[in-house]
């Protein structure tokens, strides 16, 4: 079968033929319908620092979907034609993370102080994920899609279930201000769970290389979106709360100038939700977090409750993400695919076998 491999710490991915993985005891064989590119794999790609933990040769793509072709002989047969979505997240189930809901933290009972990412991402990370023709993983990590998800749309559901997770962080009334800044897909699947959470003022930033997916942001339920490097942040906060401030703010840049605007907008005993994975180290006003009593809480990768819950907004009709699926491309054009992803030309890439 073919499949995109990241085969040494260079920049790029090779499509090479590799053997069909066999399913084993409790395994299920995928044959793949789409895979989307998320933000971490176009890092895979150009060699990114930070990621040096990934197991090398490795298929990446853990935003997948596809149909239950083969069983292993501890599964039930009748998932066998199954269209499903994949959960990346492997955890150990008896840590102590594990046992008090946050499975997509689990360290497998290792105590790691060091934040590195949780030993439970394994498919597309630690072990081969969905770019490929053909994907085995644990039964355990399929989830059975309704008829009305889209084939594309569902390729990335993994993506809009982090962005779910995000907003989990948050008791929201529907009368917050709320600002999203990054446009990305994840800060875009941001507006997209806050507008079925019923949040009815939703101001997303970004730049001028973003103004396709600041247009995508009013279709997901943003009431006002603005090119940063035009409109200052403070400017548009203050016209849009009376000078009080945001409520809540979503940063999903994962840069410090990103952090900073955040915390000098956000209302006094404001929240700071941090979505973005940094480059590079942000220092933080700490005088201005005090004073303020200000809240930044962390958030990373998402749970089987934040997932389930995803597929459920997309098969209601409450988000549509059909506008964030730009491309739909063969594996074998994996470079102009990852090229659409870097330049932003593209929202959400989904890669086809």
């Amino acid at each position: 079968m073919k499949a995109i491999v990241k085969e040494t710490w260079d920049n790029g991915m090779a499509v090479k033929d590799i053997e069909m993985p066999a399913p084993k005891a409790d395994e299920v064989r995928i044959r793949v319908i789409g895979s989307a590119i998320c933000g971490s794999d176009l890092h895979i790609y150009e060699s990114a620092p930070g990621y040096e933990w990934l197991n090398l040769p490795m298929i990446p793509g853990h935003e997948l979907c596809g149909i239950v072709e083969a069983v292993g002989a501890e599964v039930d047969a009748g998932l066998i034609g199954s269209r499903v979505v994949v959960n990346p997240y492997m955890p150990c189930g008896h840590c102590e993370q594990c046992k008090s809901g946050h499975p997509n933290l689990c360290d497998g009972g290792q105590m790691v102080l060091d934040k590195i990412p949780s030993e439970a991402l394994q498919i597309g990370f630690r072990r081969a994920g969905g770019m490929a023709e053909y994907v085995a993983v644990p039964a355990a990590n399929v989830l059975p899609l309704p008829e009305s998800v889209p084939d594309d749309v569902a390729s990335m559901l993994e993506s809009f279930a982090v962005s779910v997770h995000a907003t989990e962080h948050v008791e929201f009334t529907g009368a917050e201000t709320v600002l999203v800044i990054g446009p990305g897909p994840i800060g875009l699947g941001v507006v997209g769970a806050l507008h079925a959470l019923g949040v009815k003022k939703i101001l997303v930033a970004g730049l001028t290389p973003d103004a396709k997916r600041l247009q995508i942001a009013k279709s997901l339920g943003a009431s006002r979106v603005f090119d940063a490097s035009q409109e200052p942040y403070k400017d548009v906060v203050i016209s849009e709360t009376d000078g009080r401030g945001v409520d809540v703010v979503f940063d999903c840049t994962g840069h410090p100038q990103g952090l900073n605007e955040a915390i000098a907008i956000v209302k006094r005993g404001g929240k700071i939700v941090l979505v973005g994975i940094y480059g590079r180290p942000a220092e933080l006003p700490a005088n201005a977090l005090v004073r303020g009593e200000l809240t930044i809480q962390g958030t990373y990768g998402t749970t089987p409750g934040a997932f389930a819950k995803a597929i459920q907004y997309v098969a209601d009709g409450d988000v549509d993400l059909t506008p964030m699926v730009t491309h739909v491309m063969p594996i074998v054009q994996v470079d102009e695919a990852f090229h659409y992803a870097h330049s932003k030309e593209g929202c959400k890439i989904v890669l086809k076998p």
